[in-house]
């Protein structure tokens, strides 16, 4: 892998470099169940019904500048949105934004995710966050483990984990605390490393580990001597490599989003196309189709869904982008894949998409290398029963 292509930064060579889908893909228009976040009155709790009482009832969407947006999965909608600054403490732990739409200097707050089940299922939280809103001169501030209490997000206990260039992540020690990870170890890397091990790999001339769950994980990857890309699944209790797509460069196409659902064993894919300007100048578009793939490699759902087609982003000239492009209205992030079988949207403006896939997925949480969420359009998650 080239050194200056980081996992955070793979997304964007992907779409810049033209390639075009491999052929063999179903056509199938089953058309997706999709609801549009708007202010509504969530149900009466039913105590006969355990998707009231599921730990994955809620999703909490836990965004770099502070921002938590409540989405309930059940009835799929979005019941509520916070500021941790306002919940945390006096002075606040959690830098507030002097005004709405100021994008802070480093992520603010991030969920603890780690390999175990998740802190949410003991109706606690642990947040990775600072009280400054900027970095001091030598680019460090400090950082906090604050532990909230659910579903009020009370705020119960704060320790003092020092001062850092980017947001320190933790993971669990041999007593089962939460400990510092060394800010060199480069986990997308060793992932990588290990995946190259396994069968197959032969066909893969560089790796990138784009993400991991219960030892799986989704690799993009160079084809030998040619000027493409593909994507595979690791797994790892299997040690062996599937080949999910190719995408070569050349053509009207390029690479789709790909997104590893919980448990590491599907990976859903929002395929967008680039479309000629003129003057020289292409935009992206999103084309509304979604292709769920399974462990075998092989396609289980192809999915469209009109709301989520659309411009994207320009293009000025081949390979690279144009800044100036502003992005449209109908510019939808996947943010994530639940195990109850949602893919969730937002526009990163607060509304919100669900799209029912069809299939469920394990629970175990999905990993990434990935530091900040500036372009908010990868928040944390936290999953919870009420």
């Amino acid at each position: 892998m080239p050194p200056h292509l980081t996992p955070a930064r793979f997304v964007t060579f992907a779409v810049m470099a033209a390639s075009a889908l491999a052929a063999g893909c179903s056509s199938s228009t089953d058309q997706m169940r999709v609801t549009l976040a708007t202010p509504a009155a969530a149900k009466a709790f039913d105590p006969a019904d355990t998707t009231d009482r599921s730990q994955y009832r809620y999703l909490y969407a836990v965004y770099c500048n502070g921002r938590v947006d409540r989405l309930d999965l059940k009835n799929q909608a979005k019941t509520g949105s916070f500021q941790l600054s306002e919940r945390s403490g006096s002075p606040a732990a959690i830098a507030a934004l002097p005004r709405p739409g100021v994008r802070p200097g480093g992520c603010l707050a991030r969920p603890v995710v780690t390999q175990d089940a998740q802190d949410s299922s003991d109706g606690v939280v642990n947040i990775v966050a600072s009280s400054r809103l900027d970095p001091d001169a030598d680019g460090r501030k400090p950082y906090q483990l604050l532990t909230f209490a659910l579903p009020g997000w009370t705020l119960q206990q704060a320790r003092n984990l020092g001062s850092f260039d980017a947001l320190p992540r933790l993971a669990r020690a041999a007593d089962g605390t939460l400990a510092i990870q060394p800010q060199d170890k480069d986990t997308a890397a060793a992932m990588a490393a290990q995946a190259g091990a396994r069968t197959a790999a032969d066909a893969m001339a560089w790796t990138s580990a784009q993400a991991w769950s219960a030892g799986n994980v989704l690799l993009i990857y160079a084809l030998p001597g040619q000027r493409g890309t593909g994507a595979a699944l690791a797994l790892g209790a299997e040690a062996r490599i599937v080949h999910l797509a190719e995408f070569r460069s050349g053509g009207n196409d390029i690479p789709p989003d790909l997104h590893l659902a919980p448990g590491g064993r599907f990976v859903l894919a929002s395929l967008k196309r680039s479309v000629p300007l003129g003057a020289g100048l292409r935009k992206v578009e999103a084309t509304g189709e979604l292709r769920l793939y399974g462990a075998d490699g092989r396609q289980t759902r192809v999915l469209n869904q009109a709301s989520l087609a659309g411009s994207v982003l320009a293009r000025s000239r081949p390979g690279s982008l144009d800044p100036d492009q502003p992005r449209t209205d109908n510019d939808w992030f996947n943010v994530a894949l639940t195990p109850g079988g949602l893919a969730v949207f937002t526009d990163r403006r607060g509304n919100y998409q669900f799209i029912a896939l069809g299939q469920p997925f394990d629970s175990a949480p999905v990993m990434d290398d990935a530091q900040d969420d500036a372009d908010g359009a990868r928040p944390g998650l936290v999953y919870a029963a009420r």
